[in-house]
């Protein structure tokens, strides 16, 4: 087994440091380093799941919340079995001080308006 598929079965590929120190544990050549930098610019599933760009600056913290429904999230999970009237979605609310959820069945073509409509409901 070459180095190459023992090293991306066991932990996958975490950049050139990290990569060189782990191989530095269990294997020595003149040309590591360049060698691991290489594998890993041409490495096709590296360059398909890592980003390219990076989030720049900071996260801005969310204000704290002194009473409920002062402040809530909305989202839509997907990924669930149709019920019987077609639904296929939940809109999802939540109350940000209490954390109590609401949610509500919709179907994955929703749009604005019905939304609205579901949320005041």
């Amino acid at each position: 087994m070459t180095w190459e598929a023992h090293y991306s079965w066991a932990v996958g590929h975490f950049g050139v440091e990290k990569t060189v120190a782990v191989l530095q544990k269990y294997f020595y050549w003149s040309n590591l380093r360049k060698d691991v930098r290489k594998y890993i610019i041409s490495c096709t599933t590296c360059a398909i799941a890592k980003p390219t760009i990076k989030k720049q600056g900071l996260y801005t913290m969310l204000p704290t919340v002194s009473r409920p429904w002062e402040s809530i999230s909305m989202d839509y999970m997907s990924g669930l079995p149709s019920t019987k009237h077609g639904s296929n979605y939940v809109f999802v609310v939540i109350d940000r001080f209490s954390k109590m959820a609401i949610m509500a069945a919709c179907k994955k073509n929703i749009t604005v308006e019905a939304t609205t409509k579901l949320f005041f409901k």
